[in-house]
């Protein structure tokens, strides 16, 4: 489960496009990141729900209430929490950059996600189409306790939940597919089929890679190719470390978190760029930082994900103005580079797909296509 949030104006974006998004930024604006595993990752953009198909060992646990495991809907909001709490000590930059350092945007952010969202969640599991695992969801909050969190895959929160649909059953969302299994769609507002996953080295181009593996360019086309190491494991070019760690010698090693920290200006990336670091003169020093609206900016003092820097950080323009640089205060950015009003439930999105207001999509290619919400639905 890959769940990196931006702003509810991004809402209608997947994970995976956001990442994309901040993937771009980093690597454009911060030269420590080169080393970070998020560069160069190509990611599946065209899905609903937010993360890779489940592991082959994943397996429901019976009695979660009686094993110390909150209920259900107690755990969705304790894995939000978990996950909020894991950028704001492991991933700084990205917490003040999208949410603005704070904890209670992060959140509600996290909560309104397919993955974490109760909505979704819990009328699926009431119908048996997919429950809680003890083992996976455990996994899943030790792991984002520490830094060892794989932000890319999020292999270790691929097993909190397990889904009763075996292969070609039908399905809404990954988590209701049994493990190994995925719901490949035609579009938003239908139902899918439950497909295999692509194992290591496989052709990936139509589906979706096992539950650690990622979906890389190669000679032939693309490929799962295993996701980044951990700590003390091999790395290299065909295979880079997790955000909080970087590749020295061949193998992953912790990344200096602390400004002052001795460091070696050949490993590119032993300071965290996660933590505004840079490697100057032997010593990791605080290089960057995230400016509020007012305050000056450049390439290293940077406004959030939601402003734009003219100098100074300042909101977007709104509705009417231009937005050459695509962002808008209180709309969107249309086809002429103009702010205009978002498309409201049930308004007509035939003209422009990308209108419909934040939380809801278009629903088809056609002239009678609507913005509609994402919405949970039984499929039998």
């Amino acid at each position: 489960m890959t769940l990196l949030i931006l702003p509810s104006k991004f809402m209608r974006r997947t994970p995976f496009q956001i990442l994309a998004i901040i993937v771009t930024h980093l690597s454009c604006t911060n030269s420590a990141t080169e080393n970070l595993p998020e560069a160069g990752v190509a990611t599946d953009v065209g899905k609903r729900d937010a993360g890779f198909a489940p592991d082959a060992n994943a397996a429901g646990d019976a009695n979660l209430a009686d094993s110390g495991v909150p209920a259900l809907d107690e755990a969705l909001s304790a894995l939000a929490s978990a996950h909020c709490k894991n950028l704001e000590k492991c991933r700084p930059y990205s917490f003040g950059w999208i949410y603005h350092n704070d904890f209670h945007e992060c959140l509600a952010q996290y909560s309104a996600f397919v993955d974490l969202n109760p909505a979704w969640i819990l009328p699926s599991s009431a119908l048996g189409l997919t429950s809680l695992s003890e083992s996976g969801y455990v996994r899943c909050i030790e792991s984002l306790a520490d830094c060892s969190y794989d932000h890319i895959t999020g292999f270790q929160c691929n097993t909190i939940f397990v889904g009763a649909a075996s292969e070609n059953g039908p399905c809404y969302v990954d988590f209701e597919c049994a493990p190994t299994l995925y719901c490949e769609l035609s579009s938003f507002d239908s139902c899918g089929v439950c497909r295999p996953t692509a194992a290591t080295n496989e052709e990936c181009g139509d589906r979706r890679c096992h539950s650690s593996a990622v979906c890389l360019p190669v000679a032939a086309g693309t490929a799962c190719k295993e996701g980044a190491a951990l700590l003390g494991e091999h790395c290299g070019v065909e295979r880079g470390c997790i955000s909080s760690l970087f590749c020295v010698d061949g193998e992953c090693a912790a990344r200096e978190t602390m400004e002052g920290a001795e460091c070696d200006e050949s490993f590119n990336g032993q300071c965290d760029p996660y933590h505004f670091l840079e490697c100057v003169d032997g010593r990791c020093s605080r290089t960057g930082s995230i400016q509020s609206i007012g305050q000056p900016c450049d390439a290293k003092a940077q406004c959030s994900i939601d402003q734009v820097c003219d100098g100074v950080c300042r909101m977007p323009p709104s509705v009417g103005m231009p937005c050459e640089r695509g962002l808008c205060s209180d709309g969107y950015c249309n086809r002429e580079y103009v702010c205009a009003p978002f498309t409201e439930r049930g308004g007509s999105c035939s003209e422009d797909r990308e209108s419909c207001s934040p939380g809801l999509f278009c629903s088809e290619e056609s002239s009678s296509a609507k913005c509609q919400p994402f919405e949970w639905s039984e499929c039998r």
